[in-house]
């Protein structure tokens, strides 16, 4: 047996480890997922609904240093995005891990931003009712009773999984902290009211969301090693 065999042995899901999102994890990939991601700007309003975020988030790492960036739009229904990019605090040179710890930057972001005023919903903007009652799979923001929504999009499949209670990771460790941290965000929000909804926007298909959030993710990274070198000490 291989050592990497040897370690999945011990590998945990999260609901063992006491772990779990408080929300929703969608699992649509390919074109289904494309299309959620490209019009969930245009997802139509339930009445009660006052605030709503939407982010999309992602993650880079090179030389061990690694960086989140999340994006949201500026204005609805505007695709121009801003944002900002989080240093991971520790050398890594684990991918998987970066991509949870920007879902984890995601979820405290809109703690911190959804009881502020550009939080609230933009009145008469224009939405694609067609698509999204094509299948009622696709979002439970019509199901709820909340008053207010989070929608958070990565591009990776296995960070949602894991969240999901799908996939078993290291119980110790980066990783399992990242998702012990998203667990912790979830049951904030979920406290303050929020319908949170976790989806997939896949990578590299030109969606405007992940594209911004890939180039803010790889902006902090530059920043984040250049400071490390301009930082690193003289050895005397």
């Amino acid at each position: 047996m291989t050592k990497r065999k040897e370690e999945r042995k011990y590998y945990k899901f999260c609901w063992e480890l006491g772990d779990g999102f408080q929300g929703l994890v969608f699992g649509f990939t390919g074109q289904e997922a494309w299309d959620i991601a490209n019009k969930i700007l245009s997802l139509p309003v339930p009445k009660q609904v006052r605030k709503r975020l939407v982010y999309f988030c992602d993650a880079s790492i090179r030389s061990m240093r690694g960086a989140a960036g999340v994006v949201w739009p500026e204005r609805y229904p505007s695709t121009e995005w801003q944002g900002k990019g989080v240093y991971y605090p520790l050398r890594t040179d684990d991918s998987a891990t970066l991509e949870l710890f920007a879902i984890s930057c995601a979820l405290r972001t809109a703690i911190e931003e959804i009881d502020k005023e550009h939080a609230s919903v933009v009145e008469n903007i224009p939405v694609d009712e067609e698509f999204f009652q094509s299948s009622s799979l696709r979002t439970e923001s019509h199901l709820h009773s909340m008053t207010k929504e989070l929608f958070v999009f990565t591009d990776d499949i296995n960070a949602l999984r894991r969240i999901d209670g799908g996939l078993p990771y290291p119980p110790n460790g980066q990783m399992a902290s990242q998702v012990a941290s998203i667990s912790r965000y979830s049951r904030t929000l979920n406290t303050l009211g929020v319908h949170m909804e976790l989806h997939l926007s896949p990578g590299h298909c030109r969606l405007p969301g992940n594209v911004a959030a890939d180039a803010m993710a790889k902006r902090a990274q530059r920043q984040l090693v250049r400071e490390t070198v301009l930082y690193r000490p003289v050895a005397e």
